[in-house]
């Protein structure tokens, strides 16, 4: 799994022109990843080649139900991910929890809307992430 299809995903569309738009609204973009430390190199070369290398200002590698704390720790006010239990860990430390589902197409973010706590947001496409 460290070589491979992780590191030969190609950008979500519409992704590069959200970052763009919540850049020039001022947020400051770090990515928060459980991705494995050993996995660093790779994964930050993969986000340069599918956005500007000024696109994120920091990189955290973080062990799994970690999400919220380090995005607490760095200051951050929401973190889009698509993962439910990583929205449910970054709405307990009072930030705003995105869940990403591109298109309604991620098979693991499935859930009836009642079922996600409030405060969750549910989006489809960059383009509703940085209207949020």
């Amino acid at each position: 799994a460290m070589e491979g299809g992780l590191d030969n995903l190609e950008a979500v569309p519409g992704a590069a022109d959200g970052l763009r738009r919540l850049q020039a609204a001022g947020v400051r973009l770090e990515v928060v990843t459980s991705r494995p430390p050993a996995m660093r190199q790779s994964t930050e070369a993969l986000l340069h080649r599918l956005f500007p290398p000024t696109t994120f200002e920091a990189y955290h590698f973080v062990a799994g139900g970690e999400k919220g704390r380090t995005c607490n720790s760095i200051g951050a006010v929401a973190l889009v991910d698509d993962q439910i239990p990583n929205m449910i860990d970054v709405l307990s430390w009072g930030l705003l929890p995105i869940l990403f589902d591109f298109c309604g197409s991620y098979c693991w973010s499935v859930c009836n809307p009642g079922d996600l706590p409030p405060g969750i947001h549910r989006t489809e496409s960059w383009a509703a992430v940085a209207d949020l």
